[in-house]
């Protein structure tokens, strides 16, 4: 048995580690840093698309809040302005579908909107 051949004998049998056993693990560490950085960015990116769904909710949510609001104003001061009522509550209509498929799409992902 060589020189090297005994070292090496010796060191696996020691559980020491040799050069290509060193060089094999700095390979792995670097494989999984580089998923563990593409598993953040990914989780990034969820959190991204969640924020911004989120933020587009609320918006909607507020809007209609508003026109809610100036539907009742007109209801109450102008019962000649209908058409501009009804519009409105179309509109109502349309935001509260806008709300329900953002939430949809929200709940599909396993998330929550509040």
């Amino acid at each position: 048995m060589s020189r090297n051949n005994r070292r090496r004998y010796f060191a696996r049998r020691q559980g020491r580690i040799t050069r290509q056993n060193a060089r094999n693990l700095a390979e792995q560490i670097n494989q999984l840093k580089s998923e563990l950085i593409d598993e953040r960015e990914a989780t990034m990116t969820w959190k991204r698309r969640f924020n911004r769904a989120r933020t587009e909710v609320s918006l909607v949510r507020a809007r209609e809040k508003y026109l809610k609001k100036k539907v009742n104003q007109l209801i109450e001061f102008n019962d000649e302005e209908t058409s501009v009522c009804w519009n409105l509550r179309e509109e109502i209509s349309r935001l509260n579908r806008e709300i329900e498929r953002l939430e949809g799409n929200c709940n599909n992902r396993g998330w929550t909107s509040e």
